[in-house]
């Protein structure tokens, strides 16, 4: 099983950390980023944009060659998730917990972790997987509202 440990909320931060982690290189183009999985791992890409109100999109479109967790673990507040299982499936953990939750294809789950609460989404090997995550930062989201 590989293991990611992801400690940036901003989509920006994650997808440079990913490169990182895969030994790999990321793209820029018209703010978007985005990283195609090396070989060695699977194949597929991450992808995905911030926007300025504190929104954000991540697409998941991968297969990976063992099962693999993104752990997510930012010593801030995390955003609020919104995740669609368009193909395939994913599980969702909360580390606290001993629930284990699978998203199968046309299903969701919102997930608001707390301060210093992390999370974890964890792919089966094999299995393409297709995942929208819309993800609000909930303090840069309040900033901008005018009410």
């Amino acid at each position: 099983m590989q293991e990611y440990d992801i400690r940036s909320v901003p989509v920006k931060g994650m997808i440079e950390q990913l490169a990182e982690d895969f030994k790999t290189d990321f793209l820029v183009r018209l703010g978007e980023y985005s990283i195609q999985l090396p070989e060695s791992i699977g194949n597929g890409f991450i992808s995905g944009i911030n926007f300025p109100n504190g929104v954000g999109l991540i697409s998941y479109d991968c297969t990976f060659l063992e099962d693999t967790v993104f752990d997510f673990t930012a010593d801030q507040i995390h955003p609020l998730k919104f995740l669609f299982c368009s193909e395939g499936a994913f599980e969702f953990r909360v580390p606290d917990s001993n629930e284990m939750n699978t998203i199968f294809s046309s299903q969701h789950i919102i997930a608001a972790s707390s301060l210093k609460n992390s999370h974890r989404l964890i792919f089966k090997k094999g299995r393409t997987t297709n995942i929208c995550s819309i993800e609000i930062d909930r303090i840069q989201y309040l900033e901008q509202l005018e009410f």
